[in-house]
């Protein structure tokens, strides 16, 4: 068995990087942003989920890992 090693390209892995941050950011519609509620505390959280049972709609709730 034969294994062959090649040293990285920088140039392809430049591409890569470059296609992924714009697959990335393709990833959410046009206005997602501005139809988006973030939570701050627990109170917040159970008032949005009250809000959204009261008015019959469905609630998706996603944590991400992010700064304040």
């Amino acid at each position: 068995m034969m294994i062959i090693t090649r040293r990285p390209d920088p140039l392809r892995a430049l591409l890569l990087l470059l296609l992924g941050a714009l697959g990335a950011r393709a990833i959410y519609p046009d206005g997602h942003f501005d139809r988006v509620t973030k939570i701050r505390d627990a109170d917040q959280l159970g008032s949005v989920v009250d809000e959204a049972l009261a008015a019959g709609r469905t609630l998706f709730v996603r944590w991400i890992a992010s700064e304040g």
